[in-house]
């Protein structure tokens, strides 16, 4: 079921077809562990994503062969909107190393008590999209995570829409001892370069005041 052009990788961009392995939009305790999944060629590969999701564990799985040499395109391994997330000891490894097209993210997270530790990240545009877009999540913790061959290792996605810029977009967010190493050359010279800059932690709108910790 490979993705053919851009707008068919998300059921709510233009074609209906969703293009996921597991998506979920309304549960709770769901515990995905010790899987793999190979040639990973969609929107994304596990979202959990709902006002009324909580509890995911996502933990010792792997996910290989992600993107392909066609094709750019918007993607999330794992796209978590949900309450009391872990994310933990997984494997991810874009198909061709750095520059692959359509390895855009590895994990992307939002909500509140988000636990992201131990992973290790290879290949991808940007390990991490942590967003603070829309809601102000709290106590999301990044610990012990390895990005390689990266363009970004966690990009801070901080945007208030209220319009005021005194409102904090994130609460509680701490980033411990993380290893990133970035591969500048190979994304500069692929078509799946889309930051201005590559960087180890970058705030793509930096509008936190006072209020991230």
């Amino acid at each position: 079921n490979p993705v053919i052009s851009a707008d068919e990788t998300n059921g709510e961009l233009g074609n209906p077809t969703f293009r996921y392995v597991i998506r979920v939009f309304t549960g709770a305790r769901v515990r995905v562990t010790d899987c793999t999944f190979i040639n990973l060629d969609n929107g994304n590969t596990l979202s959990f994503n709902g006002n009324v999701m909580s509890d995911v564990i996502i933990e010792n799985s792997k996910f290989l062969s992600v993107g392909n040499a066609q094709l750019d395109h918007d993607h999330s391994t794992i796209y978590t909107f949900a309450q009391r997330v872990r994310i933990a000891n997984n494997t991810f490894e874009g198909l061709n190393g750095a520059g692959t097209l359509g390895a855009r993210t590895a994990i992307a997270t939002h909500s509140d008590d988000v636990t992201v530790i131990g992973n290790s990240i290879t290949g991808y545009l940007q390990g991490a999209n942590i967003v603070g877009r829309s809601t102000t999540p709290s106590r999301q913790l990044y610990k012990n995570n390895s990005f390689q061959d990266v363009a970004i290792g966690m990009n801070i996605w901080s945007l208030n829409d209220n319009g005021s810029e005194n409102s904090p977009t994130f609460l509680a967010l701490d980033i411990v001892n993380n290893t990133v190493f970035i591969n500048a050359d190979a994304w500069w010279s692929s078509p799946a370069m889309v930051v201005e800059a590559p960087a180890g932690i970058r705030f793509e709108l930096s509008v936190s005041r006072g209020n991230l910790l």
